[in-house]
């Protein structure tokens, strides 16, 4: 499905205390991704502005600065953003099946010396020779240079649409383009002067401002023109390109995997779900933990999902508020009575924690990147393919979890004692285990791939425990679990500092069968009952161990 993107670039003056009305006049034009020059903002930063996203990179109050906003519904599409300078930054999206690399850059002025100028155009061909020919790019910027109104030997560049005579700095944009193999798109079109000059004086009606693209995607720009009604008290003019871009629509209807609702299990429910169970036949399967596992599974994935019901997964297509939920809104409050409260705040010691609280928020709403589709590779490369995505995390996370430890560590014998000998834990499981080891695990958890959730084994009836007994007395005879148990999900967590597309700042939580985690619990639990009664641990013993954390020993090192 194609449709249009427009695409603009404005020399603001300055963005202080214009953000706000410069995203109005945005939203009014329908503009989807602006470049902007002569922000002058310090900083190489992030902000939200009214459902836009602003990036910038600035060195000084008085001149320069650059940034680029994207709207409410392509700001999650950002996959990089690199900031070179003050007069350059990019910012690269993954649209439908296109790669798109935005430029915002604002040239050195007139009266400048040419070193300047020099060093300026050598960042700007580092940065499009660094983009791959199959990648589509726009440059937005105030290049202040007179291309003038005939193509006058650049005619695979010039349009022959333009303003007045050419001079030195639109010569130098047009070799660069020339060498690139871009075109002026605001030379390509037949307009009335008022819509192609971009900058306007008592003095003076020029065209400064410029959009580029390459060459081969010319048929995209079906438009381009200067807005000169816009004004934001600059004398520069609002100037915009309308591309025509495929945008694959197909991928906003991929689901996650609809789970089933177990919060909404009661007592009721159960009832009925108990019956339909028997029905099925669920616990009369017999053999191997396999068997038995695998009909009783089916069966109740296949009951639950018809009595409880099942998400229909995150379609990406919601509609209305959706998501301002009790939890949301929650959150609001408590964030607009922190800020009320830091405001009233007279004790030093509560600001102060208020006041980390309200900047780790800070913190992160000024990330470069709201989430994470795309990755890096080993080299540092941006992957924007799914496939290559998952095999980046197939990689790192293989290598994370099978790297072999330091070999040369040597235990020393184990002390063996006929005194210590105890069988106890070789006896068959109990009914009172598997209640206590159900007991001890948390409500509302993500279930693993096998989507059966603990709050089903806490509510179950005595035919369900029993079963579940035998299921694990068969795996503690046999030393073989259910096959499906070795299956995990794993999740990657941002460890929230640090490159948000390198891996190695995010940590892996594997979601694990729920089943399983009672087994395990169950073995767990015997174990600390024989190491009790055997040989006792060490008061210096730290980590595994109840209300004996790692971090207090860390603590414990640093106060000496």
């Amino acid at each position: 499905m194609s449709s249009k993107l427009r695409v603009g670039s404005w020399n603001i003056g300055s963005l202080t205390g214009k953000s706000i009305e410069l995203v109005k006049i945005l939203k009014k034009r329908r503009i989807n991704i602006a470049c902007v020059q002569e922000t002058k903002w310090v900083g190489s930063k992030a902000r939200d502005v009214d459902r836009f996203k602003l990036w910038y990179s600035g060195g000084s109050r008085d001149r320069n600065g650059v940034g680029i906003l994207v709207d409410g519904n392509l700001r999650e599409l950002v996959v990089e953003v690199r900031r070179i300078s003050d007069r350059l930054m990019t910012i690269k999206l993954v649209i439908g099946g296109y790669t798109l690399s935005v430029i915002s850059a604002s040239a050195p002025q007139v009266g400048l010396d040419e070193e300047a100028k020099k060093l300026f155009y050598e960042d700007l061909d580092e940065v499009v020779r660094g983009i791959p020919n199959t990648e589509k790019i726009v440059i937005g910027g105030d290049f202040n240079g007179h291309i003038g109104a005939t193509s006058n030997g650049f005619d695979d560049v010039h349009g022959s649409f333009g303003v007045g005579g050419r001079n030195g700095g639109g010569t130098s944009l047009l070799d660069f383009a020339k060498a690139f193999e871009l075109v002026i798109a605001n030379s390509c079109f037949s307009k009335k002067e008022n819509h192609m000059v971009t900058y306007r004086s008592s003095v003076a009606k020029t065209q400064i401002d410029y959009l580029l693209l390459r060459k081969g995607d010319k048929g995209l720009c079906k438009d381009c023109k200067v807005i000169p009604s816009e004004n934001l008290t600059t004398q520069h003019k609002l100037l915009v390109m309308d591309l025509e871009i495929q945008r694959d629509r197909r991928k906003k209807l991929v689901a996650n995997r609809p789970r089933i609702k177990w919060g909404g299990l009661t007592p009721a429910l159960f009832r009925e779900m108990s019956e339909k169970l028997m029905e099925m036949g669920a616990w009369s399967g017999s053999g191997d933990a396999d068997t038995m596992w695998n009909k009783a599974a089916s069966c109740i994935r296949e009951v639950a999902s018809k009595v409880l019901g099942v998400s229909r997964g995150n379609l990406g297509g919601h509609k209305g508020d959706w998501w301002w939920n009790g939890e949301v809104q929650g959150k609001v409050e408590a964030k607009k009575a922190a800020y009320a409260k830091l405001v009233e705040c007279v004790d030093e010691e509560e600001k102060r924690t208020l006041k980390r609280a309200l900047t780790k928020a800070r913190e992160r709403k000024a990330r470069d990147l709201d989430q994470v589709k795309c990755i890096k590779d080993e080299e540092g490369k941006v992957l924007v393919e799914e496939t290559s995505i998952k095999q980046r995390w197939q990689r790192y996370f293989h290598k994370l979890l099978n790297e072999e430890g330091d070999g040369d560590v040597v235990l020393g014998d184990l002390a063996y004692s006929e005194r210590l000998r105890d069988f106890g834990y070789c006896r068959c499981f109990r009914i009172e285990e598997v209640l206590c080891a159900i007991s001890r695990m948390s409500r509302g958890r993500a279930t693993g791939p096998d989507e059966i959730s603990v709050e089903f084994w806490k509510s179950t009836n005595k035919v369900g425990i029993e079963w579940l007994i035998g299921l694990f007395n068969v795996i503690f005879k046999t030393a073989k679990m259910p096959d499906e148990w070795r299956w995990s999900t794993m999740v990657p967590l941002y460890k929230t500092s640090g490159d948000i597309q390198n891996q190695n700042n995010y940590r892996g939580v594997k979601l694990l069968s729920h089943t399983m985690k009672v087994w395990e619990k169950m073995v767990e639990m015997r174990v600390r009952m024989r190491v009790r009664r055997g040989v006792p641990i060490s008061e210096n013993q730290f980590g595994f161990m109840p209300g004996r954390s790692t971090i207090e020993a860390i603590h414990l090192m640093q106060d000496r």
